[in-house]
């Protein structure tokens, strides 16, 4: 048979040491601390997470509103042509008409 080891009884202590007590307040503050440490940084993580998301779709947004800028800046331009050939042809018009109404 294997060796047996007999073991003293040990007797329970009725009360905690100033040492005991010391170790187990700073424990419970140490694990308080790290308790609002991880709280904290899951709120800053969801946060993160959330600000990325509306920046994402605030960046979509900008791109397409650009595009539509983009495009009414060209229509405007086209407008533009268009309105100088008309002002021009109304000169022309009436210049012609001067001239025919003078003979």
């Amino acid at each position: 048979m294997g060796n047996i080891i007999k073991f003293e009884d040990i007797k329970k202590k009725k009360s905690l040491t100033d040492d005991e007590i010391k170790s187990l307040f700073f424990g419970l503050v140490k694990l308080i601390k790290t308790s609002a440490i991880d709280d904290v940084s899951q709120k800053i993580k969801e946060d993160y997470k959330k600000n990325s998301i509306i920046l994402n779709n605030t960046i979509l947004e900008l791109k397409v509103k650009n595009e539509i800028i983009e495009d009414l800046k060209k229509e405007n331009e086209l407008l533009k042509s268009k309105t100088n050939k008309l002002e021009k042809k109304i000169e022309d018009l009436k210049k012609n008409n001067y001239n025919i109404s003078k003979f």
